[in-house]
Parts: C-alpha cells; structure tokens; sequence
C-alpha cells in the first residue's frame, strides 16, 4: 500500500496571510487533495470488496458444510 505524503512538510512557500493558510491558494496541496480523495475511495472500495468475497466464501462453506 502506497501513502501519498501532503505536500506542505519542508515546503518554503509555507505561510499564514491574514486569516487564511496556504492551503488555500496553494496548487499543490488542492492537487494532493485530489489525489489523496481518489486514493482513500480505491481503498475503501478494495476493503468492501475483500469484505465482501469473505462474507461470500464464508456462506458457501457453510453451506457445503466445511465450517459450523
């Protein structure tokens, strides 16, 4: 499994102007928002479908009676 690491760790254009932080105007950190949205719903989606072949496998054991 792949992190994808934000952006603003050691970044030199870091700073605060008035009541809003660089996170607002900044493109690569809304890039890497993104980029990490898209990744964290592969992922969920990977763990629904591997909860789900589980659940799935499971039911057919019982049925063939290999587990009680």
């Amino acid at each position: 499994m792949e992190l994808l690491v934000a952006p603003c760790k050691g970044c030199e254009d870091r700073k605060i102007i008035g009541n809003k932080s660089c996170h607002s105007w900044c493109e690569k950190y809304k890039e890497w928002c993104i980029n990490n949205k898209k990744f964290t719903e592969e992922q969920n989606q990977r763990k629904r479908i591997d909860k789900d072949s589980y659940s799935i496998r499971d039911s057919i054991n019982i049925r063939k009676g290999y587990r009680k």
